[in-house]
């Protein structure tokens, strides 16, 4: 099964194009990973992995596609 906690709530048409620079800016400014901001593709990318041939022995796994935030920001944590 392919839970999905949180991606966006809202609509993202409503959200202007400069307000959408302004919230990437704050989270580049604190990613772990430098670089590309995460997007939407990605985490479906993930979903296409596991539902792909080449996943047939993973099982059980919590695959977090964050970009690494949870590894570096302890109030973030999987398990409690």
């Amino acid at each position: 099964a392919l839970v999905v906690n949180y991606l966006k709530q809202g609509n993202s048409s409503a959200v202007s194009e400069e307000d959408k620079a302004a919230v990437e800016a704050i989270s580049d400014s604190v990613a772990n990973l430098q670089g590309p901001t995460l997007k939407v593709e990605d985490v479906a990318e993930a979903g296409l992995y596991l539902a792909s041939d080449e996943a047939k022995y993973v099982s059980g796994h919590n695959l977090v596609v964050d970009g690494g935030i949870t590894v570096v920001n302890h109030s973030w944590r999987l398990y409690r």
